[in-house]
């Protein structure tokens, strides 16, 4: 079941409207003096969490003394943010299922008494008999309206000593001033002094592509970055010859809007998917460094999932006595090779009951030519020895019918599906090592440039009904893989020519689905271009290994020019120092807690034993 807002009560599909009435700007608050005042900058889901935890342990350690809290966004949706706004197209999903996903602690008390798991508000909130189930998902916006609905709750749980001021404004420059920061908007320096600030938005950076088009003095109107805003692909005409860069995510979500976006219809025949066109849909062609679609991802929650036989905790813990000297190719991968392998053969019917080391006795009598590894999954052209001549575009719809079915039964149930769980729990675990210069200047680099696409896209990729639509298009023809090899690409005056050793074709329009690397250095948004020129953002470095990362104390508090003022980040922005740290988990390197503790400290000069 997919959830969305059309099967919610009336209520929950308006939750915006009760926020908007909240929403000020700079010019509607008015200044105190001698009062405390403290700003979080963002306000999609990593913002809010922040607050809640900010304000959750301030309602027993701050007592009587009373401080302002402002919270920025440079639009309405509080809470949601843009990724998550309740005006999202519906076919557009969160990738996890619906099982875990909450936006409160779960490990001490939260300010609201009514603290629901997204499952426990579907419940309630539902206009349908049908009971929402764990392996349910939902779209972006109805999670959206889910997080807004937090914020309302968490507002009407703020004592007296607290004020909240929600403010839509866009703050692009920071100035620490000793022990107090003022923020600045695109017109001025805003009068408020700040004792503590978290910022929780993201990078903004642009693609490669987009420099090489623009050094090449030709016209941008054919060139549209899809990552950024999906509307942009509006303006493409339908039947155009389209090539997109990229097989990720954003690529599953960009050919969506050019088909279901434009009025197009999907429908299950026989649970497979159906597509009826309006005929306002161009020719997708994609192409990407391995030219291979992205893997479903697998259905699963903390109770239901692939349990690591060999990267465990405690091995975890014993690497780590190496830190800034693991090497990624000695010290893990052969570890994380044989436990992809492992979990694959383990779902072998008659290897299920056995012990591990039968399994282990099994995969070493296979001949090697055919025995799965790691390999199989990052390399399936290879491992099926595909002839050179074969039709590329059949060989990818073979593969994805393949995996489709292979992958169907789940990590627990099918031989895909554990191997691919056992990636991206051995994943989690690398982040472990990775996180803060574990790995050495080389093993980080070649994780980083290397490892870590292949592991998003076999293991962390779409919710699988994206998957299946991303099939059906491609069955009927509306996508179409020309390239298997990465082509060349030759700007000319009304298009782009893409070249290969095999083949050669016109676009009229080319489209980047690529996630932009964050990087300082490059084009970026205002706020962190100016935080960088002012050395309070500093480059993270791994001994000569740079690659433009925000630098950062061990507990989310920024290193740079200002060290001794409490600046933290928290969510997207704080990758480089960590690993994955843009899912909506809030027990992995929640920075908005420990910003939350000191900011409480500061406050009331308490110690961090008064929050054990």
């Amino acid at each position: 079941m997919i959830w969305n807002s059309m099967h919610l009560l009336q209520e929950a599909r308006t939750i915006d409207d009760r926020i908007n009435p909240l929403i000020k700007t700079n010019n509607q608050i008015k200044f105190e003096e001698h009062t405390d005042y403290i700003a979080i900058i963002g306000g999609g889901p990593f913002g809010f969490y922040a607050l809640e935890s900010l304000l959750s342990l301030s309602k027993e350690a701050i007592g009587n003394r009373k401080f302002h809290i402002h919270w920025y966004n440079k639009n309405k949706n509080f809470g949601a943010g843009q990724q998550y706004s309740p005006t999202t197209p519906n076919y557009l999903l969160v990738h996890e299922c619906i099982a875990d996903l909450s936006a409160w602690k779960t490990d001490r008390d939260t300010i609201s008494s009514e603290s629901l798991t997204l499952l426990e508000w579907i419940r309630e909130n539902r206009t349908i008999e049908q009971e929402p189930l764990k392996s349910d998902h939902c779209s972006r916006e109805l999670f959206g309206l889910y997080l807004m609905d937090c914020v309302l709750k968490t507002i009407a749980g703020i004592g007296d000593q607290i004020e909240l001021s929600l403010i839509q404004e866009e703050i692009c420059d920071l100035e620490i001033q000793g022990k107090t920061a003022y923020l600045y908007n695109e017109d001025k320096k805003l009068i408020f002094p700040y004792q503590s600030t978290l910022i929780s938005i993201g990078h903004s950076n642009k693609n490669n592509l987009l420099k090489f088009i623009k050094d090449s003095d030709q016209s941008l109107d054919r060139f549209i970055e899809s990552v950024h805003s999906l509307e942009h692909l509006d303006r493409i005409p339908a039947n155009s010859e389209v090539v997109i860069k990229g097989s990720g995510i954003n690529f599953m979500e960009t050919i969506l809007h050019l088909t279901e976006g434009r009025g197009g219809v999907f429908y299950k025949n026989d649970q497979e998917f159906q597509y009826i066109p309006t005929g306002l849909e161009p020719k997708i062609y994609p192409f990407s460094r391995t030219n291979l679609p992205t893997l479903p991802r697998n259905t699963y929650w903390s109770d239901h999932k692939y349990e690591l036989l060999y990267m465990t905790d405690a091995w975890v813990e014993e690497l780590k006595a190496k830190k800034g000297n693991i090497d990624f190719t000695t010290d893990i991968l052969p570890l994380y090779k044989k436990e992809i392998q492992h979990a694959f053969y383990s779902m072998l019917d008659h290897l299920k009951t056995v012990s591990h080391e039968e399994v282990l006795h099994f995969i070493a009598i296979q001949d090697e030519r055919t025995r799965f590894s790691i390999n199989a999954l990052l390399d399936p052209v290879t491992y099926s020895n595909v002839a050179k001549d074969v039709n590329y575009n059949e060989f990818i719809a073979d593969l994805t019918t393949f995996c489709l079915i292979a992958m169907q039964p789940g990590e627990l149930n099918s031989t895909m599906g554990a191997a691919t769980g056992a990636m991206r729990e051995g994943f989690l675990q690398i982040c472990k090592l990775y996180e803060f210069g574990g790995f050495t200047p080389y093993a980080q680099k070649h994780v980083d440039d290397y490892w870590l696409n292949y592991i998003f896209q076999i293991s962390l990729g779409p919710a699988r009904e994206i998957s299946e639509k991303f099939f059906c298009l491609l069955k009927q023809g509306y996508i179409s893989f020309l390239f298997s090899e990465t082509p060349e690409i030759e700007i000319q005056e009304q298009g782009f020519l893409l070249k290969s050793k095999k083949d050669q074709h016109f676009f009229s329009y080319l489209i980047d689905s690529t996630k932009p690397k964050e990087n300082l250095k490059c084009e970026n948004n205002r706020l962190f271009t100016n935080l960088y020129k002012k050395r309070i953002f500093t480059v993270f470095k791994n001994g000569e290994y740079d690659d433009g990362k925000i630098n950062l104390e061990t507990n989310g508090r920024v290193k740079g020019k200002h060290s001794d003022y409490p600046l933290y980040l928290y969510g997207p922005a704080t990758e480089g120092p960590v690993l994955f740290n843009s899912d909506l988990n809030r027990n992995r390197y929640d920075f908005g807690q420990t910003w939350a503790e000191e900011s409480i400290i500061l406050m009331n000069k308490l110690s961090l034993s008064d929050f054990t």
